[in-house]
């Protein structure tokens, strides 16, 4: 596990800078590459934490966002997307070569160009299966992103234009399967709250998960400030 400042409390709102210096501080595992893995149930809130984090690092172009739905091969890619994501990224930058992966493209159901990973600062992948348990010895920080079921739902429906809604059912029961698997959320060094029912600012800060929330998919019907996917 990750060292985290003690001062970090649940339920309450933190400056992602905090988040940001703990990576800033990590000696790279991953070759010459500080790793973050974000993590959690779909439409939770990992994209937009990514994203915000990647800018608290202050690192840009150094550090870059990888999505995890460019690897799936589909609504039935959970499984197998973690080879994928070891041969094609991590193999090469722990060697210290830049990685390469090819797109998947959702729409044509083919995988289409390839985009390079250099060897920047740092390297946040995102996704459902970025935290695996191959990456506990790579990743400078584990994070879970969680949110209720009903609010992801919705979150994923107005995302997709309703194109979600077809395949919620199935891709949740392969999260559960691969979360329960994989113990993710138990592992993670920050249980990030996608949905918080606090004042914050989403933009700069971060509100973490207590010790009473139920991972993977919490019921209830919170409305949040925070964007998602």
């Amino acid at each position: 596990m990750t060292d985290l400042p003690g001062s970090l409390r649940p339920g309450v709102p933190h400056p992602l800078a905090y988040v940001a210096d703990v990576v800033h501080a990590a000696r790279p595992r991953l070759g010459t590459v500080r790793l973050v893995c974000i993590d959690g149930p779909a439409c939770s809130g990992k994209t937009t934490l990514a994203s915000r984090l990647a800018r608290a690092l202050d690192l840009v172009p150094a550090v870059q966002v990888l999505h995890m739905d460019d690897l799936y091969e589909g609504w039935d890619g959970l499984p197998g997307v973690w080879e994928r994501l070891e041969k094609w990224v991590l193999a090469p930058l722990r060697a210290g070569r830049p990685g390469r992966y090819r797109r998947y493209d959702w729409q044509r159901g083919e995988y289409a160009e390839w985009h390079d990973v250099p060897l920047g600062l740092a390297l946040i992948v995102e996704g459902v299966g970025s935290a695996d348990r191959p990456v506990d010895a790579d990743a400078v920080l584990k994070v879970w992103v969680d949110a209720p079921t009903a609010l992801r739902f919705e979150r994923g429906v107005a995302r997709d234009n309703g194109g979600f809604g077809p395949y919620w059912h199935g891709w949740a029961e392969a999260e559960r399967v691969h979360f329960a698997t994989e113990r993710t959320a138990e592992r993670a060094d920050l249980l990030v709250d996608g949905a918080p029912d606090v004042a914050y600012d989403p933009e700069t800060e971060v509100v973490l998960l207590g010790g009473t929330s139920r991972p993977a998919g919490r019921d209830g019907q919170r409305r949040s400030p925070v964007s998602s996917a």
